[in-house]
């Protein structure tokens, strides 16, 4: 791991650590060595790796940055070194590491060496541990042996071959032997000379090829070939070949020593183990001594290696796994499988071997998801491969193999189920304990995403239609597809606790979904064609997206607004994660590295320079990352790359200098899903099991109870037989001393007559000497009697040998004469071949000559014409010179007069930049005075809003106070007609005064005190201070942002002139509408002075008193559905006329009273029921009347209470009449209104565009929209009144009314200025 600081520290970041990989490459040479203890060391992406067996914790050996690749490692032999051969671009160097303190110690390049540009394809150390011999492959082969510790190169060869491998010879330091598969050739180093020696070669039979060897104990050599053979060697010498004895299409990959013999490993995954024999001099040298058939999917065996107490062995194999083997438990297992073969199946008897965090990948990852609330992680692979594992455990707990190529994978939150999709459909599975189990087939073909949603309960998948579809995780329906991605969909995310999606396309569209109509949020969409969108990350707390794009760009998008951007490597789906709560960025690129920057969590962004730095970068693989993911409690980087390796890496986050931890907020309990036929086959194998355990019990209690009979009865019968045996045993003791006492006295005898046989028997032997002399003499001529018969016995056979050789070789130059003969007639059959060919030559020569011939008369006649037609071209071309000289002067006359022309144009030239000096400095007033008047203008409209909030105020004021007038005007009439009454007082009863005062004080008597002048002004005061605040305030934000949007520059003018364009057409469009609406207002006038004329003949001229309202406020009052009529639609927007003197509230008596009977019939007194609806009448048209310029007035009250208005009275046109005129105005007005928003929304593109337009064009654009509003507001047109504020509206507070004024309120709501004042 590599990481690169810079200079300036990071107060916020996150440090990312390697922790464990899952994956290993055994294509590499030697892809896995043992060390010290139990320690193993391997390759895995572009790591080199140390694995405690026992305690599974894992460490990486510290690489260079941008190693892209490990080709070969080699272990010392005192296991101290390592070396490790790596490619870092297109060089090829060698790290040498102590592994006891785990630190790079030397790094051997070959870029200054003889083998430059060559890769490494094999390497091993001495056994001083002092040397390094490397074999460099294409385009030279070359053979290197270094002194690591000094960097240099003691010796060099070139080698014409191929090796398969290069190993020093333990038994000699400067032996060096290298294998092909031809050849095994013996190198000695010559160290003075730079050089190796060849000192020996072994050649392999025709027809065979060397794969492996090994050195073994003795000096002897070990070899291994195709056909399953090991031959032995010592010197070059074979001292025995014996076969393998492993299945005829198995062959021997690999070989190594263990202990006084070797072990082998093949290509079907059968081990097998050779220990030395004791008949070595008979030939037989080793002999097996177990086997092992420890790969069940007869994986091809690529690397054995051997612990240093050489109790286990770890092998790698083809399948990517590494796999564990008790060398001391292997014959255990297969007496054990003997003993138990008719009670369990052999997959149930404990193995010998097993497989290292239960496999790896083994091909590239097309697909990755982790569980947010359980430490498990799923992949699947190009070779159809998926995989669950446990992180935590650093295991893995399912593999299955599928019968399709998986596209994508999703886990569930529980971990209980898994999405897989695949070309033709997506599944979903059920995961059990060892399995997997189909739930459903989705109709969603070539499914590239699916996602589970952070609740489980729905999901969402994307397939070749490139529209995202939603299903239920339970009933497996299809709730919505959510189409609108043109291009296709390359990334989609959960966000706000699925209650949004938010997905990104190729096309560069960044899209938010709501989840609860299924529809898209037009609000916060982006789409920007320039860049392509292949991932993005979502933030937590809200709506936002931080998106890659293929060009490199990093964006942060919130409510469709590019609020953040920077630029990092580019590269195609590579993927973005954001943690520490939003604060850090990481980043994933090409060359297998993770950058953490830190990221903005406010927009917008105060301090850009803090977030422009690169941050961090950590190397994590070797080749590009393909897929990235966090844990749930983001303390756990998951990054898998192309070659399957993946790699968990502990994160920790530092924020703002602090170091943050980060808990899941709850975990789920381990679930293990059980299939119901699997615990059914355990269930009836558990009977099976009882029923043999009870009968093998019964068994052994019999056989149990005959054995012990028996011995009794033999401890019985070896009782008698001791007794009897010692009563023999006395006897012959007896007899054995009387032997002994007769014995000693023959000893003596015989010692007498041994010394005079002595004597004789010497002078004997003098004779017997004297004989055989004689006889070893007549021996010697027997003999060269003999060795003359065989040596004419020898010579008259060598003759015959001869003459036989005479014969074999008269029969063999026989046999050469016959075949030569053949050769000979062979020969003839190839001249007479040669003469035919060279006769159909000399035919299609000839031909070809003849049609060469024909050819050349053709082009000779083409030539011809070619020079007829040079001629005739040559007489244009003197034509053409000819007016190219008339040319040459008539453009001298113009050039002469261009330049008198030019030399007459410099002082107007000067004259254009003076000028132009001019408009600039005119420029400059005119956008100094433009800022001016904006800041006055913006005043001026506060202030307006300002007047028309207070205006608001005191019309409620003044209706309070019209009120109150009236309940004193009621409160005297009632007095009056209290003391009115007789004041006769009977004895024990009231007078008729005395109940009318009682009456009159429960009537108007209440707990309430009255507001005081006091309140009301300190409330006015205090809106006033309030207002002031807030005005300040505005004024302070609006002039912060004008001084920011000073700084833009002027890039899109011609788009702010289009929108003017438009904006004209709009005005021409309103123009239009107005002329249609001013034609329909004067039909409704005519109707209008209709209705008043029939008004006037049902009930003649006295009834328009002089304190009437005007006849087109009572039929706004009649038609606007406040509370004195039905109507529906308001007539306000109608052109109303000033009120007259003479107008009368009874014809809106009568009306209320005939649209409201209910309210008439229901009054308790027949008199206060019209009352009461003229006065809510009166007050309605009251408040209307006043806000258009209606002088205040109030109906008179009725002389008595017997004058009645009669609800049954009509006038006028009908009311359907009215209701169709007034809903044709109202259709108009929505076709105004319509224009209105298309110009609002114009209006608000050019205040989004503001900071990049100039001034003069922003006022440009203010006298365009003035000139609209101009034309609106102009008192003769029919448009001149705007439409009344709502009751809730008027009697707002005075703060709100302040607010609604600069904010959404007013002419200039729509400008930028007013925007920004507003937020």
């Amino acid at each position: 791991m590599t990481a690169n600081t810079s200079q300036e520290p990071q107060s916020t970041g996150t440090i990312v650590t390697p922790a464990f990989a899952f994956g290993v490459n055994p294509y590499v040479k030697n892809p896995l060595v043992h060390g010290r203890d139990r320690l193993i060391y391997y390759s895995a992406g572009a790591f080199v790796v140390s694995y405690d067996v026992y305690s599974q914790e894992m460490c990486f050996l510290p690489t260079h940055e941008h190693v892209s690749k490990i080709t070969a490692i080699a272990m010392a032999p005192n296991r101290k070194y390592l070396a490790s051969a790596e490619v870092q671009g297109g060089n090829h160097q060698v790290s040498v590491f102590n592994l006891l303190h785990e630190k790079r110690v030397r790094t051997l390049s070959l870029d200054k060496s003889v083998a430059a540009g060559s890769a490494i394809h094999d390497m091993s150390f001495s056994d001083c541990a002092k040397l390094l011999v490397m074999q460099c492959g294409e385009p030279a082969w070359y053979c290197l042996c270094w002194r690591w510790y000094s960097g240099k190169i003691v010796a060099s060869i070139k080698i014409e071959m191929r090796m398969i491998h290069i190993t020093f010879n333990p038994w000699d330091k400067t032996c060096i032997t290298c294998l092909s598969e031809e050849h095994m050739k013996t190198l000695h180093t010559d160290i003075d000379n730079e050089t190796f020696k060849q000192t020996a070669t072994v050649h392999q039979e025709e027809g065979r090829k060397w794969t492996c060897f090994a050195w073994l104990d003795g000096g002897l050599l070990a070899l291994c070939n195709d056909h399953g053979e090991i031959a032995i060697y010592h010197s070059g010498v074979v001292k025995d070949k014996f076969s393998a004895g492993l299945p005829s299409e198995e062959q021997i990959r690999t070989i190594q020593k263990k202990g006084h013999g070797f072990v082998i490993g093949g290509s079907l995954g059968t081990l097998a183990g050779y220990e030395a024999s004791d008949a070595r001099r008979k030939g037989n040298m080793y002999s097996q001594s177990w086997s092992w058939d420890v790969v069940p999917a007869r994986s091809d065996v690529l690397k054995i290696s051997v612990s240093q107490s050489e109790e286990e062995l770890v092998l790698v194999t083809a399948n990517y796994e590494i796999i564990v083997l008790e060398i001391d438990s292997v014959s255990n297992v297969m007496d054990t499988k003997a003993k138990v073969a008719d009670v369990l199946e052999a997959d149930e008897v404990d193995s010998p071997s097993t497989i290292l965090c239960g496999g790896f990948n083994s091909g590239e990852i097309t697909g990755m998801d982790i569980c947010n609330k359980m430490p498990l992680l799923v992949t699947c692979s190009a070779n159809r491969l998926f995989t669950m594992w446990n992180y935590m455990t650093r295991e893995c707990v399912l593999r299955k193999h599928l019968l399709d190529d998986p596209l994508s994978v999703s886990l569930h939150p529980s971990g209980v189920q898994v999405l897989i999709g695949m070309h033709n459909k997506l599944r979903l599975f059920l995961v059990l304990h060892n399995d997997l189990q189909a739930l459903a087939e989705l109709p969603v073909k070539k499914c590239t995403m699916a996602r589970f949603s952070d609740g489980g309960h729905i999901f969402a998948a994307v397939g070749r239609a490139n529209a995202i579809v939603i299903f239920d995780s339970y009933t497996h329906q299809q709730l919505a597809m959510m189409k609108g991605h043109v291009s296709t969909v390359t990334g989609f995310r959960w966000a706000n606790k699925d209650r949004y999606l938010v997905s990104v396309g190729a096309g560069g569209a960044c899209y938010t979904w709501d989840m609860g109509s299924f529809s898209r949020d037009s609000d916060r969409e982006y789409v920007d064609k320039k860049n392509t969108y292949h991932s993005l990350a979502v933030t937590t707390k809200e709506i936002g997206a931080v998106i890659r794009t293929y060009d490199g760009k990093i964006q942060h998008i919130k409510n469709g607004v590019v609020e953040h951007e920077i630029q990092v490597v580019k590269g195609e789906f590579l993927s973005v994660e954001l943690v520490a709560e939003n604060n850090v960025l990481l980043i994933a690129d090409s060359e297998g590295f993770v950058h953490s920057r830190p990221w903005p969590i406010s927009f917008p962004v105060d301090n850009t320079d803090q977030y422009k730095h690169e941050g961090e970068k950590y190397k994590l693989h070797a080749s590009q990352i393909s897929h990235m993911a966090v844990s749930g409690d983001g303390n756990v980087l998951i990054t898998a790359s192309k070659n399957g390796v993946v790699l968990f890496s502990n994160m920790t986050h530092i924020v703002n200098g602090f170091t943050k931890n980060y808990q899941l907020a709850a975990e789920v309990g381990t679930l293990v899903l059980i299939d119901p036929a699997e615990i059914a086959g355990y269930r009836a194998r558990m009977k099976d099991l009882a029923l043999q355990i009870s009968s093998a019990k019964t068994e052994a209690e019999y056989n149990t109870i005959r054995e012990t009979q028996s011995l009794r009865d033999q401890i019985n019968k070896g009782n008698s037989d001791h007794s009897k045996i010692c009563d023999e045993l006395a006897v012959k003791t007896k007899k054995l001393e009387e032997l002994e006492a007769s014995a000693q006295k023959d000893r003596v005898e015989a010692a007498m007559q041994m010394e005079v046989a002595h004597l004789a028997a010497a002078e004997e032997l003098e004779d017997l000497y004297e004989k055989r002399l004689k006889l070893e003499i007549e021996k010697i001529k027997r003999v060269q009697a003999s060795k003359d018969d065989m040596q004419f016995a020898l010579e008259e056979k060598m003759r015959k040998v001869v003459e036989e050789q005479e014969e074999d070789k008269e029969r063999i130059e026989q046999c050469f004469q016959d075949r030569l003969d053949m050769e000979d007639g062979k020969l003839d059959d190839l001249r007479k071949e040669k003469s035919e060919m060279e006769r159909f030559f000399n035919e299609v020569l000839i031909q070809t000559e003849v049609d060469l011939e024909d050819y050349s008369d053709k082009m000779a006649e083409k030539i011809v014409q070619n020079d007829i037609q040079a001629k005739d071209r040559e007489s244009k071309l003197k034509a053409l010179r000819k007016k190219v000289q008339e040319l040459e002067k008539h453009k001298y006359v113009l050039g002469h007069k261009a330049k008198n022309y030019q030399e007459a144009l410099e002082p107007k030239a000067e004259q254009i930049r003076d000028l132009s000096d001019r408009m600039k400095l005119q420029d400059e007033k005119f956008v100094a005075e433009m800022e001016q008047a904006r800041d006055l203008h913006r005043m001026v409209v506060e202030k307006d809003s300002f007047i028309k909030s207070l205006k608001f105020e005191i019309i409620d004021l003044k209706e309070q106070i019209a009120v109150r007038e009236h309940k004193l005007k009621n409160i005297s009439y009632d007095l009056v007609s209290v003391m009115g009454k007789p004041d006769e007082r009977v004895r024990g009863k009231k007078s008729a005064r005395q109940v009318a005062l009682h009456d009159f004080v429960r009537k108007y008597s209440r707990n309430e005190a009255p507001p005081s002048a006091d309140k009301s002004g300190d409330d006015l005061k205090r809106h006033l201070w309030l207002a002031e605040c807030r005005n300040q305030t505005l004024e302070q934000a609006v002039k912060n942002r004008e001084k920011k949007s000073l700084l833009a520059a002027r890039e899109r003018l011609h788009e702010n002139v289009l929108l003017i364009r438009q904006i004209g057409e709009a005005r021409k469009e309103n123009k239009k509408l107005n002329t249609d609406f001013f034609n329909i207002s004067r039909e409704f006038t005519a109707v209008q002075q209709q209705l008043q004329a029939t008004v006037k003949e049902e009930r003649g001229d006295d009834h328009f008193s002089a304190r009437e309202p005007p006849e087109n406020t009572i039929i706004d009052a009649y038609s606007s559905g406040d509370e004195c009529g039905p109507g529906t639609v308001s007539l306000a927007k109608a052109s109303i006329s000033r009120p007259s003197s003479g107008t009368s509230l009874q014809p809106i008596y009568e009306e209320y009273h005939r649209s409201t009977p209910q309210r008439a019939q229901s009054a308790g007194v027949r008199r206060s029921a019209p009352h009461t609806g003229a006065r809510r009448a009166t007050s309605a048209v009251a408040k209307k009347g006043t806000m258009y310029g209606i002088s205040q007035w109030r109906n008179p009250r009725p002389s008595s209470a017997s004058e009645k208005v009669s609800p049954k009275r009509q006038f006028g046109p009908s009311h359907s009449d009215i209701k169709r005129i007034a809903s044709q105005l109202a259709a108009n007005s929505e076709i105004l209104e319509h224009q209105n928003a298309q110009i609002s929304n114009l209006q608000a593109l050019i205040a989004g565009e503001w900071e990049d337009a100039g001034e003069a064009e922003e006022e440009l654009l203010y006298r365009e929209e003035d000139d609209l509003k101009d034309d609106l507001d102009t008192p003769g047109s029919e448009l001149a009144h705007p439409s009344p504020p709502s009751p809730a509206t008027r009697t707002r507070p005075f703060s709100a009314s302040v607010k609604r004024s600069s904010g959404d309120g007013g002419g200039t709501s729509n400008r930028p200025g007013s925007a920004r004042a507003s937020r």
